[in-house]
C-alpha cells in the first residue's frame, strides 16, 4: 500500500509539470498618464446684520461713535481674497450725509479662506464735533428730523 502512495505521488507530480501552465505577461503603457482635477474656489458673505444709524442734533456737540458689525466671509480652503467697499481696497471710505461726515473701515490686508466662516469687523464712524448738518441733501424730512440713507456695497474678490 506504501508503494502505491507513492507511486500515486509521483503520478501527479509528473502530471502537473507536464501540464503547460497559462503564460503571465504585463504590458506598460508607452508613457504616464495624468489625473487633472480643477476646482474653482468660492466665497459666500454674510452680513452686517442692521444698518449703522447715527442720531445727531444740529447745533449741539456730539461726542462722536464708531459702530461696528461683524461681516462673515466662507471661502474655499485656502483660497486667497481680500474685502472691498465700494469697490475700494482702501480703507477708510469717506462718506457724507446731509452734511455730516463719516468713515468706512474694514481690514484690508489680504486673508486665506479656510472653509469656515472668518469674521470680520466693518465699522463706521462719525467724529466728535458740532455739526450744522444739511437737509436740503436729506432723502426725506419728517417732523423736523432730515435723514438721507446711503447704500455701500461689501465684496469680497478672490
Amino acid at each position: 500500500m506504501k508503494s502505491t502512495k507513492i507511486l500515486k505521488a509521483a503520478l501527479a507530480t509528473a502530471l502537473v509539470t507536464a501540464l503547460p501552465l497559462a503564460a503571465s505577461a504585463t504590458t506598460t503603457a508607452p508613457a504616464p498618464f495624468n489625473v487633472v482635477v480643477n476646482l474653482t474656489g468660492a466665497c459666500t458673505l454674510t452680513g452686517p446684520a442692521a444698518n449703522y444709524t447715527f442720531n445727531i442734533t444740529a447745533g449741539s456737540a456730539y461726542a462722536g461713535s464708531n459702530v461696528s458689525q461683524n461681516i462673515g466671509v466662507t471661502c474655499t480652503n485656502g483660497l486667497p481674497y481680500t474685502i472691498q467697499v465700494d469697490a475700494t481696497a482702501v480703507s477708510p471710505v469717506p462718506g457724507t450725509a446731509v452734511g455730516i461726515p463719516y468713515n468706512i473701515t474694514w481690514p484690508t490686508a489680504a486673508q486665506t479662506g479656510t472653509g469656515a466662516a472668518q469674521s470680520h469687523a466693518l465699522a463706521v464712524a462719525v467724529a466728535a464735533g458740532t455739526y450744522a448738518g444739511d437737509c436740503t441733501t436729506a432723502g426725506s424730512v419728517v417732523g423736523g428730523v432730515c435723514s438721507k440713507t446711503d447704500v455701500h456695497q461689501v465684496t469680497v474678490v478672490y
